[in-house]
């Protein structure tokens, strides 16, 4: 389908010259200025695409990056304990005043030692798809980029839960702290930043921009990135005093399905999607790792600790709301069991079946100044 805000050719623009017979192959539009290429699946299930074309390589987050919807609700459970130590910086009566000075000073002393960014590291190798790093590895020519849908939309108006204007990832609360009147970390943005930062880190991709966000269900509109590019190349411009790049770009989304909520392609072009296996759950021996990794960031004797002092003391309390939330049924992690005045928790991760299908490698992506015979182009599918 076409770009929903791709800002077609401006005549006299300049762009690097191609040969006719890659334009022909590869070449489907010009958005921002910019002439765009998308890939060619070949049979044996990898892809080409024109050289002297800049790779950008998009990858969703949730089943093609990491593991499973919100990675098995890991990333849920660190970004309510680093709301705990924001609540803390700014109101100073977030603890109630019956619950003891002990458990106080140790749920403190907790938050103060909380780092998520360490969090995430320690469970990093869990979290990211098998073959991510040798992926990057083969990609040294690419410039990745991480799209995922987390805004919403409500009667027709986007809802912007992580992003800022530019729709890429925030970090702050649209609004002031009502108790300290001070700018506010927003746990939700800082998670999905940090969360991805740290995947960057452990498979080697270097300098890639703040996630790109979508709405969620929606299909990603890849014009915002060639956008975005185009905006860089004109600030490196006028810095230097010289004519904008206008390079072609091939760009290409790695996604786990072919169509979003609405039936439609999750790409602006289906020639622009790779589809790969999804990544839905860890093996149960991660499952296992994963666990005993939980324990050590979020303990459930001491999380059980602090949530019966606050319930007893404030049945109603954000933080008792939060610990539910994330203990409920539909949580794939954290599960809360036994009468509400006396539960117990434990971490129950998703994991894959005995009999569950490996996954796949991701494919490689090879630039060609010439491409193959169409007998070797594999069919393009487009439903899951």
């Amino acid at each position: 389908h076409a770009p929903s805000i791709a800002q077609k050719t401006t005549r006299g623009a300049k762009a690097a010259v191609i040969p006719r017979e890659l334009e022909e192959c590869f070449r489907i539009d010009t958005w921002w200025d910019v002439p765009v290429f998308h890939p060619i699946l070949l049979k044996g299930g990898d892809y080409e695409y024109a050289a002297d074309t800049e790779l950008h390589l998009v990858m969703d987050v949730d089943q093609t990056k990491v593991v499973g919807e919100g990675t098995n609700d890991v990333e849920l459970v660190l970004k309510c304990v680093a709301w705990w130590k924001e609540e803390l910086q700014h109101d100073k009566q977030f603890i109630p005043e019956e619950v003891s000075d002990e458990i106080r000073q140790e749920f403190c002393d907790f938050c103060k030692d909380y780092d998520m960014a360490e969090a995430f590291r320690s469970i990093m190798p869990i979290l990211c798809r098998p073959g991510l790093k040798e992926f990057v590895e083969a990609h040294p020519q690419a410039k990745f980029w991480t799209f995922t849908n987390k805004d919403r939309e409500d009667q027709g108006a986007i809802v912007r839960d992580v992003s800022d204007e530019d729709g890429l990832v925030g970090m702050y609360q649209d609004e002031p702290h009502e108790v300290s009147g001070r700018q506010t970390i927003d746990a939700n943005k800082l998670a999905l930043a940090v969360l991805d930062q740290e995947a960057n880190k452990y498979a080697g991709i270097e300098n890639e921009e703040r996630p790109v966000i979508g709405v969620r269900g929606q299909s990603k509109d890849l014009s915002r990135i060639v956008g975005l590019v185009q905006e860089k190349r004109k600030e490196a411009a006028k810095r230097d005093g010289a004519t904008p790049d206008q390079a072609p770009i091939t760009i290409v989304l790695l996604d786990d399905k072919y169509q979003d909520a609405y039936a439609r392609c999750q790409a602006n072009d289906r020639r622009l999607l790779c589809k790969v296996q999804p990544y839905v759950a860890v093996t149960e021996e991660q499952g296992v790792q994963l666990r005993e990794a939980m324990e050590r960031i979020l303990p459930v004797d001491k999380l059980l600790k602090f949530y019966l002092a606050f319930r007893q003391s404030e049945p109603a309390h954000a933080l008792v709301q939060c610990i539910e939330i994330m203990s409920d049924d539909a949580s794939t992690l954290l599960k809360r069991r036994g009468a509400a005045e006396s539960p117990n928790f434990t971490y129950v991760p998703k994991v894959l079946s005995a009999n569950a299908r490996p996954l796949d490698p991701l494919p490689v992506l090879r630039p060609v100044s010439q491409p193959s015979p169409r007998s070797e182009w594999a069919p393009l599918v487009d439903t899951d």
